[in-house]
């Protein structure tokens, strides 16, 4: 039934109707055609586009949803190289030779993994973003283990240490080597999974 439907329009249509299909996956309603050629060549055109169109949604996507297969984790070091090689690279914490930093902006977060993309959306992370203009990416060996850490400029205060912890950003650290925290500029970090 749909191909005679197809082959009946197709038949019918004009060869003045324009041969280019439509940009996105809707087929046009006949009713906004003028005249009756004109529709029956939009709805061909339809029919035959959406597939067309359509038929690589899937692939931006990490999971296809019938496959359930999804594409291969990161490779953090590589990543890490390059954004060495790309971004200015600083040294926030004095006396600490182990941990590496590089500055970033709020719209560098697409460098990270896409699992840590929602963080352009924590409110904390703006706030900390706002009032200093950067935030860090940083690196850091352990005992020959390295992990990455995502950090906010601020200020030490229980208030702010508070907002942090419920915000995702447990953990602060001094730019100098202070025995006491508060009133100290430093960063408040996270942990990123690799």
């Amino acid at each position: 039934m749909v191909q005679s439907t197809v082959k009946t329009i197709r038949e019918s249509a004009t060869t003045s109707a324009a041969k280019t299909p439509p940009s996105s996956c809707q087929a046009i309603h006949p009713s906004a055609q003028t005249t009756k050629n004109n529709s029956m060549a939009a709805n061909l055109k339809a029919a035959e586009a959406v597939p067309k169109n359509c038929r690589n949604m899937y692939k931006r996507n990490s999971m296809h949803p019938s496959s359930g297969q999804q594409k291969s984790p990161e490779n953090w070091e590589l990543k890490w190289k390059f954004i060495l090689e790309n971004y200015p690279i600083m040294t926030p914490f004095a006396g600490d030779e182990n941990t590496l930093c590089v500055r970033f902006e709020l719209k560098d977060l697409r460098m990270l993994p896409r699992q840590y993309w929602y963080l352009g959306n924590n409110s904390f992370l703006l706030h900390g973003f706002f009032n200093y203009r950067y935030l860090i990416l940083g690196m850091t060996k352990t005992n020959g283990n390295k992990r990455w850490f995502l950090g906010i400029p601020g200020v030490f205060q229980n208030p702010e240490r508070v907002m942090a912890s419920l915000f995702g950003f447990p953990e602060f650290r001094n730019e100098k080597s202070a025995p006491v925290n508060t009133g100290e500029f430093g960063y408040w970090f996270r942990y990123l999974e690799e």
